[in-house]
Parts: structure tokens; sequence; C-alpha cells
């Protein structure tokens, strides 16, 4: 799929607009919202490298970090003999140890390889420099917004909401709102608290008018649930995402809900003659990933869609089976086909029941190829 950055729009942040619609089934929601997180600050301490005159030389530095970001290291270096320059990262809360940015492995003058290590790599060199692999792991809560990153990656559109106009509208207008209270990276997320509908959308990143253009690429957001317990969980029909088509006749008309569910669970769903579920039924298996908690944290969420109408999902980096569609065919063996020509872009929240919801999103991407969760 061909991608082009579009500048980027203005997003109307007022007071909440809470339109009226019709209930479909009845559900408890508890309305109560978690107290604010000011504690996302990094900090970090870098060693030192070292090196040798002469010889086989070793040098080692590390670096922490306190808050899931961390910086590069370098290793020693000699002047003749076997290099072994180490970079070694030791990532604090909330990464993993595949978290860390590259390292650069010393560098000799005359040597043997095998070069530079890092953590999640190794390259090898002929006497040189060599510099190590960059771990592709989540980099973490907390620390700035990583969005040029990601652009410079490759991403098409990376918006991680510390600064406005957005690459967003909010649909209906003010129905989003920057909150400083809750972030995944930065010091701003979007918050979403409706009973009914409240939607970022973009339809810039969608330039052509068939399916080989707009329906071959990756997305990927952080969500924070607003539900407190699971008692006050959503029991009717919802949505957290929406691929939109061009028939724009009714609200669901050629709408792709990517991801949802119904019953307090997650799920994948289209409308043709009636409601079609990743699932196959309307009351989800016991098997179907629940609906997304407070306590569940910020969550990585990731899908692709493919032109013959494959479609993945994926929390933290793995897929969820349950929800895929591969060629046009749902897990529980019913057509998805066809799926929408993509126009445009819904992320945060509709319902087709009653109550109160609310939740947050950060660092949303799009791209032709998997963005990840450590962009």
């Amino acid at each position: 799929m061909r991608f082009t950055t579009f500048p980027k729009v203005s997003l109307l942040l007022s007071s909440i607009v809470v339109p009226t619609a019709a209930a479909l089934s009845a559900c408890s929601s508890d309305n109560s919202l978690p107290q604010p997180n000011m504690n996302s600050a990094s900090s970090s301490n870098s060693g030192a490298p070292s090196s040798s005159a002469a010889g086989n030389g070793t040098g080692t530095s590390v670096t922490t970090s306190t808050s899931g970001s961390s910086t590069p290291s370098t290793g020693g270096s000699s002047s003749g003999g076997v290099d072994t320059g180490v970079g070694i990262m030791n990532p604090g809360s909330g990464s993993s140890a595949a978290s860390s940015m590259a390292s650069t492995g010393g560098s000799s003058t005359t040597g043997n390889p095998p070069g530079g290590k890092a953590d999640a790599g190794l390259t090898g060199d002929s006497g040189g420099s060599s510099t190590g692999a960059t771990g592709t792991g989540d980099a973490g809560k907390g620390g700035p917004s990583l969005c040029q990153a990601t652009l410079a990656a490759g991403a098409t559109l990376c918006d991680g909401f510390e600064t406005m106009p957005s690459d967003f509208t909010a649909n209906p207008a003010g129905s989003m709102t920057a909150d400083t209270t809750q972030f995944y990276r930065g010091a701003t997320s979007m918050k979403f608290s409706s009973s009914t509908q409240a939607y970022l959308t973009e339809s810039k990143t969608f330039t052509g008018t068939t399916k080989a253009t707009n329906n071959n690429f990756w997305g990927r957001y952080f969500f924070l649930s607003g539900v407190a317990t699971t008692a006050a969980v959503p029991q009717s029909h919802a949505v957290f995402g929406t691929m939109m088509g061009t028939d724009t006749s009714s609200a669901n008309a050629d709408a792709f809900h990517f991801v949802g569910g119904s019953r307090g669970k997650l799920q994948t769903q289209i409308q043709f003659a009636a409601d079609v579920f990743s699932d196959n039924e309307k009351t989800p298996a016991m098997t179907d990933p629940s609906f997304p908690i407070m306590s569940d944290g910020w969550q990585c969420w990731e899908w692709q869609i493919t032109s013959d109408d494959s479609y993945h999902f994926y929390i933290g980096g793995a897929e969820v089976t349950e929800m895929a569609i591969n060629a046009g065919m749902g897990m529980g063996g019913k057509s998805f086909s066809p799926l929408p020509t993509v126009t445009s872009l819904e992320i945060g929240w509709q319902y087709f029941g009653t109550g109160l919801f609310s939740g947050w999103i950060d660092e949303v991407a799009i791209g032709p190829n998997r963005i990840g969760c450590g962009n």
C-alpha cells in the first residue's frame, strides 16, 4: 500500500458531547475514573567506556533505566588483538531485555571478529568496528513520545498527542479530550467518555480507491480501559475500532468493526444481512479474550489488514487467533467477505447498550509494515 504523510488537522478539544442512541440491551457500568499517575518520568545512569592501549582490550559500559527507556552504551576499544567491546543494557521497569536500544561494540585497528555485541543481536566485523542490533521488544511505559523515531523507521502516521493540532479529528466534535492524568509515553493522551460514541478519526492515509492501495497496512496504539471491575463490563455490542468503507448511507452500512465484541468478550464483527462475529455467533465463546478492564493496565493493540480480506489482531505482540480472518473466512466458519475498501479509520468507543464508558488512547501509528510495540 502506498502511504503519504499529510499535514495535521485540527482536533476540537472541548467538553464531552454525548448523543443519544437506541439501546439494544441494558448493562451496568462503573463510572469512576482512576487516580492520576504522574510518575512516568525517566532517569538513567551512564557508565563510561574503558579501553586498553594494545593487546586484547575489553571495555564494558552499563546503562540503567528505571522507567523502561534506555540509551545506547559504548564498549571498550583496543589498538590491536581481539575485539571484545561489549555494550550491556539493563532495562528498567516496564520493559523487557529485548527492548534496549542499540549498543556499540569496541573497535580495533587490527584484530579479529566477532566485533561488538548488543543484548538483542550480534554483528561480526573483519577487524574494524561494529554496531549491535536494535531490540524489538516493547520500549516500555514512560519517557518521551517515540513518534519521531516511529516515523523515521517508516511509519506513515504517528500521533502521541503531545502537540496540537492532531493528525485526528473527533467524531462527534468535542467527544475526545487531551488528558494529562493518564498517558503511555510523553505527557498527554486522548480520553473518551461516552455512553454512545466517541472516536478519533483520520482518512488522509487512505489515498487510493481500491483494496490494493487502501487495505494493506498495519496499525498500532496503546489503550487503557476505564472500567474498574469485571462486574461493570458492558454486555451489549461494543466497538473500539472501525475501518469505514465507501457506503456512508448509515453509520454501519460499510463498517468493519475490527476490535470490539459482545457480552464482555473481544471479537471482530461486520454487518451484512445480520451481524457476523468472528466466533460465528453473537454469544461469544468462553475462550474469547475478555473485555479490557482498568486492572489490565496499558495494553499494546496491533492489527493488520490485507487486500485479500485477511485480518489479524494482536495484544502485547501475541495474536488473538479468535479474531482472525483468513482470506475472508472467520475462525468460526462464517464469511467476512467482502470487507470494505477502507476510506477512514476510527478508534475510540461505540456502544449499542446503556452505560458510560471511559478510556485512554496514546501513540497511534499506521504504516505499510509492522510497527510493533517498541516504537
